[in-house]
C-alpha cells in the first residue's frame, strides 16, 4: 500500500509541475505540452508500476 501512495504522489507531482509549467511560462511553445505530456505520463506510470506487479506477485506467492 506504501509503493501505490508512493506512485500516486509521483503522478500528481508529475501533472503539477505540467500544469505549473504552462500558467507560469507564457510563450507561444507552452501549450504544446499537451501534445507531449501524455506521453511522458504513461511512460512515467509504466515504469512506476513495474514494482508494484512484482511486489503484488511476490506477496500473492507467499500468501
Amino acid at each position: 500500500q506504501i509503493a501505490t501512495f508512493i506512485v500516486t504522489i509521483m503522478c500528481v507531482l508529475f501533472g503539477t509541475v505540467t500544469i505549473g509549467s504552462i500558467y507560469f511560462s507564457h510563450d507561444a511553445q507552452s501549450a504544446l505540452v499537451f501534445l507531449f505530456a501524455p506521453l511522458w505520463q504513461w511512460l512515467g506510470l509504466l515504469i512506476l508500476c513495474i514494482p508494484l506487479y512484482f511486489m503484488n506477485k511476490v506477496t500473492s506467492k507467499s500468501n
